[in-house]
């Protein structure tokens, strides 16, 4: 993987509100296609011998509940 490389990261979000107003739901999944990708990466192969790699985050999936009083 390089940083530079150009790459797409699909999220979708739902959301459903009550008809009287007074609650909202929602669903929500980021990176869907759980897409392994590199966002840094540091060269201390003289120091450490070795390389740092970040990865971005994996997939989340997540539900929201929200109700007004």
């Amino acid at each position: 993987d390089n940083i530079g490389e150009s790459r797409t990261i699909g999220n979708l979000y739902l959301r459903y509100h009550s008809a009287d107003g007074q609650w909202t739901a929602s669903l929500y999944s980021r990176n869907v296609a759980n897409e392994e990708y590199v966002v840094n990466r540091r060269d201390f192969s003289n120091a450490l011998e070795g390389n740092l790699v970040i990865y971005g985050a994996p997939r989340v999936n997540g539900v929201s509940l929200t109700m007004r009083f």
